[in-house]
């Protein structure tokens, strides 16, 4: 009998430290705005950053959202999984890769987004949004980065 009290001593013991290690935390991916009770009228980005031609997931690469006139509407970073989500009003028109964010030195300095190459030296010539509702969430099409141990990307084509 004496280990039975132990044990539940023990196991007690455990669930505080498990229910207190669990607090907090989280954050992911990276979120802009929203409050928690839905959208606020904004819409809700969401996607992922792969290396090209696979589903390998590229942490830490920041994800821009911009609106027509070039001011930036929301950012989010890439998580492990290299998922992102963000909130934006509907004026958010295009989407980019923070340069800087890029291992320049394991990536080339582009990306794939649906069937177009874009340069991130290029900051005008940027990714099309689908058009965006109040509300409303949009899963888009991975974003995929090109290796250096690949071969060269071509020219960006999609600048309009």
């Amino acid at each position: 009998m004496k280990f039975g009290g132990l044990i539940a001593f023990v196991l007690v013991g455990l669930t505080l430290l498990v229910g207190i290690g669990c607090g907090g935390g989280g954050g992911g991916g990276s979120t802009s705005g929203g409050g928690t009770g839905g959208l606020d009228g904004k819409s809700r980005i969401r996607g992922s950053v792969f290396i090209d031609g696979t589903v390998l997931p590229i942490a830490n690469v920041e994800v821009q959202i911009f609106d027509l006139a070039g001011i930036i509407q929301g950012t989010g970073v890439t998580d492990a999984l290299g998922k992102y989500q963000i909130d934006v009003p509907q004026t958010a028109t295009t989407i980019f890769l923070k340069r800087s964010s890029v291992n320049t030195g394991t990536f080339y300095g582009s990306f794939y987004y649906k069937n177009d190459s874009f340069q991130l030296s290029i900051a005008t010539c940027k990714a099309k949004l689908p058009a965006l509702a109040a509300d409303t969430a949009y899963d888009l099409t991975a974003i995929e980065i090109p290796l250096r141990s690949d071969p060269p990307p071509p020219p960006p084509s999609g600048c309009n």
